[in-house]
């Protein structure tokens, strides 16, 4: 049986880790106030950027849009969420308000989200983690990953026949997949799941187009993107072989 853990350099985190419910919970109790403190000043953190401070709140963002996205999954499968959904507002908010009071002025520590509804994100988490839906950690390396998406970058920019607007694309979908991979412990794996199949699409697409005039070109793109396929699968995939969806990657990486 796989161990249900991934590597992140020479350091390991549990398949929690990649849970959108749990992380966005673990990132709002790190914004709580501290005594004396500002809202801004808890959520900056040594050399932050304006840039890079509303980047994290777009991260949390992100999170809840993942929690949507399994939410709506729930649903669809039979589950009764009304209570979640009713919950993902005040989610929402506390990413960009401090809605809730000091008691007795500046003396205490002031929470980014109330009890009830930290409780909620929580049970929510937990649900996630061994409900279907979840995604399941297998163990990989991230920076076999990040040397698979050097080798496409180099690739992209070897290819002196694309287009602009393609190769502008592309070196978009490798930034933004960079970056995810940098922030995995904190925002989880669904990023860089979507960015893979997305950028792996473009590449399997050029490959079609230069099939006929250059066999061995089309090659190279089909076993650069199999490569980052197959690297993804290991580091953050899902268990997909049991299911069908397996079958279609499977026959991706042949």
């Amino acid at each position: 049986m796989l161990d249900d853990t991934l590597c992140v350099g020479s350091e390991q985190y549990s398949p929690a880790m990649t849970n959108p419910a749990t992380l966005l919970a673990e990132q709002l109790e790190a914004w709580a106030v501290p005594s004396g403190s500002s809202p801004e000043d808890a959520r900056r953190s040594d050399g932050d950027t304006d840039l890079l401070y509303w980047q994290r709140h777009g991260r949390a963002v992100g999170l809840l849009l993942e929690i949507e996205r399994s939410l709506g999954g729930l649903e669809a499968a039979g589950h009764d969420v009304r209570s979640w959904w009713n919950a993902v507002p005040r989610w929402y908010r506390a990413v960009f308000n401090y809605e809730l009071p000091w008691k007795n002025g500046l003396g205490e520590r002031r929470p980014a989200l109330s009890p009830l509804h930290m409780d909620m994100l929580r049970m929510l988490g937990t649900f996630l983690q061994y409900a279907t839906i979840a995604p399941q950690v297998v163990p990989g390396s991230i920076d076999e990953m990040k040397a698979a998406l050097g080798d496409v970058e180099e690739l992209i920019k070897a290819s002196t026949e694309l287009d602009d607007s393609i190769r502008h694309y592309m070196l978009s979908l490798v930034w933004e997949m960079r970056q995810c991979l940098d922030e995995i412990e904190l925002f989880g794996a669904a990023g860089v799941r979507r960015l893979t199949f997305e950028l792996a699409g473009v590449m399997f697409t050029r490959a079609e187009t230069l099939e006929e005039r250059d066999s061995n070109a089309a090659t190279t793109w089909k076993d650069k993107a199999k490569r980052l396929v197959a690297t993804m699968l290991g580091a953050v995939g899902l268990k997909v072989i049991e299911t069908g969806a397996g079958e279609v990657f499977q026959k991706m990486l042949e």
